[in-house]
């Protein structure tokens, strides 16, 4: 992939990076007719597993203890704040990820806005690659220290309250063995079908599948029907035919239903609700240079 120059562009922003402790009023959590999601091990698509290995989920430093011996990062336990039901899927696998972010240059990360918008943000959040299950029985305790990055800076950020919400920020160092995720270049149409990648609830990689276009109206964003949680918010959503970025999953439906005492997901149907907003890549592209 030809070097890029990212131009700097600094809005005022007022949304909170999201807390590794999830709340019901604060959390993306629906799913649209039938749920979505997969694990990384579920998929035997070549293409979608190196496009999977090129998703970076962002999680607090204090959850990763560096051993120095094995020069691995060892998973501090941590916990959800809220007690979700049995029922729901994953329940047994790990939560660390704040957000998610996408590799689209040798260092350099597209993310949400609302993920790092100050330097604090950007100093107090490590990168993580591989941070992905590769078989049902995986217990997922530690991480190559090859795989934890630092943020060194945010080079283009805009977070507008219902509207544009991105992020370009540089690594401390460039990731080896990962193919950079290609954009789109194509308009987008009503109905298009979209799959995602991310970390939904903090979980590991998860690939959300069969999504579509619902709306074209507003004129920064883009709403569709995908499987989001809490922790997909800088996913990048992908045209499922072309497997190319066409937006980065910012907002959605913040509600969880409560039944018997503990959270299951909102359900709703293929077209109800109010769909989950995604930047669309023409409000970034717009500061990236060949």
């Amino acid at each position: 992939m030809k070097k890029i120059i990212l131009l700097i562009f600094l809005v005022s922003c007022s949304e909170k990076k999201m807390n590794h402790q999830f709340e019901p009023k604060s959390a993306a959590n629906v799913i649209y007719g039938q749920d979505g999601r997969i694990d990384f091990f579920e998929t035997k698509d070549s293409d979608l597993q190196n496009m999977a290995k090129s998703t970076a989920a962002f999680i607090d430093p204090r959850f990763l203890i560096y051993d120095s011996i094995f020069d691995v990062y060892n998973f501090e336990n941590a916990e959800p704040s809220i007690a979700f039901c049995s029922t729901e899927r994953f329940q047994k696998q790990p939560k660390f990820a704040d957000c998610s972010g996408s590799l689209i240059g040798p260092d350099i990360i597209l993310t949400a806005g609302h993920c790092v918008q100050t330097t604090k943000d950007c100093e107090n959040t490590r990168i993580v690659f591989d941070y992905t299950l590769n078989s049902s029985s995986e217990k997922l305790i530690s991480l190559p220290a090859a795989s934890v990055y630092r943020c060194q800076k945010i080079i283009a950020f805009s977070n507008v309250k219902n509207s544009t919400d991105f992020a370009l920020i540089q690594l401390d160092r460039t990731v080896p063995g990962r193919k950079p995720l290609e954009f789109s270049t194509e308009n987008l149409t009503y109905q298009d079908p979209l799959m995602m990648i991310g970390h939904p609830m903090g979980l590991p990689t998860k690939l959300t599948m069969n999504g579509k276009v619902r709306s074209l109206i507003p004129e920064h964003y883009f709403t569709a029907s995908l499987d989001a949680f809490s922790g997909n918010s800088g996913s990048a959503v992908f045209n499922q035919n072309t497997k190319k970025i066409v937006g980065v999953l910012v907002r959605g439906e913040s509600d969880f239903d409560r039944k018997n005492g503990c959270y299951i997901a909102k359900q709703c149907d293929e077209d109800g609700c109010r769909g989950e907003s995604i930047t669309p890549v023409s409000e970034f592209l717009k500061y990236l240079k060949p």
